[in-house]
Formats: structure tokens, C-alpha cells, sequence
């Protein structure tokens, strides 16, 4: 097809909204996006921090792209990262490679932390030790990991943390919670971490679809590492996700129609 706006050969069709786009045309449409949601929010105030939560996939380094392109055009802004070290065998090591490798491409600092220095344990070692709560793995390591980037922002001086988390991930964390509640996630959080810092929690990325993520990621030429979690097999948030994907596939638009409504009923 060709694209909508200059005719060209389009690279995406928008079924949700009618359109095709070239190259340039859906770079610059995602990147106004990224660029509308900080706005709007209000998420990176003048004098920022801003300290990206490094997971080693697609979403993660765009997020690093987008936020270092900004602060090219913002001397008072302030980006590095930060990576943590679940503890899962066959996968964490790799992600904290990783987020090396990015970083020092980027020409950002990357600060490391992990499970076990934060908590005494891994996240092979809190399953074990929770077996038979019946809770989903993927929800309690992300309130671990959440409450490891805020420690580790609060040390070097970052007043935000920013999360490599997509439109996808926005519409499957409402979904699960109306089903599932945080999961006893948040309880299992609060037993280990004593004082949480006082740090903002934003997602520049939040209005991208993610298999807009991926092929902005894949024109542009971004590595990213293509092994998946272990524990993720038996997620719930994983199961979510492909009936959002099949109803996205056959009704465009509603993963946009799920955001939407929460952020009205809020």
C-alpha cells in the first residue's frame, strides 16, 4: 500500500485508523506520540532525572532512544539507567549484558542492583519460598522490580524512573487487575521492602502500541534481546495478552478503548 500522507511505499497499515504510513511518516507519528504522553503528563519537569528501567527488550531500548533524543534537545535534562539482577537462571545474566552493551552505546551510566543484595533473595528463591500461594510469578517480580528501581533511583539522585511499559502492557495490567487484583503481589512486596522512596513512576510509551514498538525498533535497526523469561510461560498477564491480541485483530482499536475508559473512570 502506499502511505496516506505522501504517497510513498508504506511500511504499516493502522487499521484502527484507516491509514497507511511510510517510514518517515510512522517514525514521525511515534515519536510525536512519546513526545504528546510526556507532555501531557507532565512527566519530565524541567531539572529532571530521569533513570530508565532497562529489561533488555524491544521496549527498553526504544524507551532509551526516545529519552536520550530528548535530552540531546534538553540541556537541564539528566538520563542514566538502571538493571536489575532477578537471580533467574539462563536469563538474567543476559539482560544485564545486555543493558551494558546499550547503555555504553547510548553514552549513559547504567547503575546495577539485584533481588538478592535488595532482599536477601532471588526471584527463583521468593517461588520456592511462596509455593503453593497460587500467586503469578510475572506480578510479583514486577512490584520486586519496581521497588528496586525506585531504591536504586533514590541512591544516585534520580527523582524519576521511567518504564519501558507499551499501550500492550497498559491494557493487560487493567485487565488483570479487574480479574485478579495485584495477586497478593503487593503484599508479598510490602513484607520486604521496609521504606519506599519517594520517586515518580512514568511511562513515556504507554500510548505506543507494542507491534508498533517492535517495528519501529527493527526499521531503526535496534538490537534486543530475543530470549524470553522462563516464568513467563505460566503468567496470567501472558494469557491476557493473546486475547487482547486476537480482539485487537479482529475489532482495531481495542486496546486503545481499554485504556481510554480507565483513564476517564479515573
Amino acid at each position: 500500500m502506499q502511505c496516506t500522507k505522501c504517497g510513498k511505499m508504506a511500511v504499516i497499515v493502522r487499521s484502527y485508523e484507516g491509514r497507511a504510513l511510510c517510514r518517515k511518516h510512522f517514525f514521525d507519528s511515534v515519536d510525536r506520540t512519546v513526545r504528546k504522553t510526556i507532555r501531557i503528563g507532565k512527566q519530565i519537569p524541567r531539572g529532571s532525572h530521569v533513570a530508565i528501567g532497562m529489561s533488555g527488550g524491544v521496549d527498553s531500548v526504544l524507551l532509551l532512544y526516545q529519552l536520550c533524543t530528548l535530552s540531546k534537545k534538553r540541556d537541564d535534562l539528566k538520563v542514566s539507567a538502571i538493571v536489575v539482577d532477578e537471580g533467574i537462571r539462563g536469563y538474567s545474566k543476559e539482560v544485564m549484558r545486555f543493558a551494558e552493551k546499550a547503555a555504553e552505546l547510548a553514552g549513559i551510566a547504567l547503575y546495577q542492583l539485584s533481588y538478592k543484595d535488595m532482599f536477601g533473595m532471588t526471584l527463583d528463591d521468593f517461588m520456592r519460598k511462596l509455593k503453593g500461594r497460587d500467586l503469578d510469578t510475572c506480578a510479583v517480580c514486577l512490584s520486586l522490580r519496581c521497588a528496586a528501581f525506585e531504591r536504586k533511583a533514590d541512591e544516585i539522585g534520580a527523582d524519576r524512573v521511567a518504564l519501558p511499559v507499551n499501550m500492550d502492557d497498559e491494557a493487560q495490567g487493567i485487565i488483570s487487575g479487574y480479574f485478579c487484583g495485584d495477586d497478593g503481589a503487593g503484599v508479598v512486596v510490602r513484607s520486604f521492602v521496609q521504606k519506599k522512596a519517594d520517586i515518580h513512576i512514568i511511562m513515556p510509551l504507554s500510548r505506543v502500541l507494542g507491534n508498533e514498538a517492535v517495528l519501529y525498533a527493527k526499521l531503526k535497526g535496534f538490537d534486543a534481546l530475543s530470549l524470553e523469561c522462563p516464568h513467563a510461560c505460566g503468567s496470567v498477564r501472558l494469557k491476557i495478552r493473546g486475547v487482547l491480541d486476537e480482539l485487537e485483530e479482529r475489532h482495531p482499536g481495542i486496546k486503545f478503548n481499554v485504556v481510554n475508559a480507565r483513564v476517564k473512570a479515573l
